[in-house]
């Protein structure tokens, strides 16, 4: 099976973002806390600042992404 989420562009992200996720109409979001998914509308919600990127598509309900430690803003 492959592995269907792609590798998060860290250093494309805004230096407040820690999270990244996709909706399921494919759109990537950068966000500043831990999303939670909303399976019934297919989004990702948090508190916070949040905004859109672009990724490829993947299942978008395991695409939530923890900003790696070693690559956290100045």
């Amino acid at each position: 099976m492959l592995n269907a989420t792609p590798e998060v562009i860290w250093n494309a992200a805004p230096d407040w973002a820690s999270y990244a996720a996709q909706d399921s109409d494919g759109t990537w979001h950068w966000y500043e806390k831990k999303p939670h998914s909303r399976i019934e509308e297919g989004i990702w919600y948090a508190y916070g600042r949040h905004k859109p990127c672009a990724f490829q598509r993947p299942t978008w309900a395991k695409t939530v992404h923890r900003r790696p430690e070693d690559q956290a803003s100045a």
